[in-house]
């Protein structure tokens, strides 16, 4: 079952905003495959390494005010529409691929 959109928004906005700690000790991890994050889970593979540091905060505000835009159903609103569907495809490429 796909996930709903508000959902897949709300997922995007905490990995940028997790602090992530990747262990690298056994047998958690190795310092070449490390472990997935201590605080969220999110794979070492997934972590959105070509998003500047500096952008994360911005991009997960954008992220969540969509995720609330979907929650109360202003996904259908002409003046919201673009800027949900432009999220939704963020959120799911950070989510790891595409799911619609």
């Amino acid at each position: 079952m796909e996930p709903a959109p508000a959902d897949e928004l709300q997922a995007a906005a905490a990995l940028l905003r997790c602090e992530h700690s990747f262990p690298v000790q056994p047998p958690e991890g190795t310092l070449w495959a490390p472990g997935p994050c201590t605080h969220c889970g999110t794979p070492s593979a997934n972590y959105p390494r070509d998003i500047p540091e500096r952008l994360h905060e911005p991009l997960a505000a954008v992220l969540a005010k969509a995720a609330e835009q979907a929650r109360r159903n202003e996904l259908l609103a002409p003046r919201h529409r673009r800027d949900v569907t432009t999220a939704l495809g963020l959120a799911r490429a950070l989510n790891g691929g595409d799911h619609g």
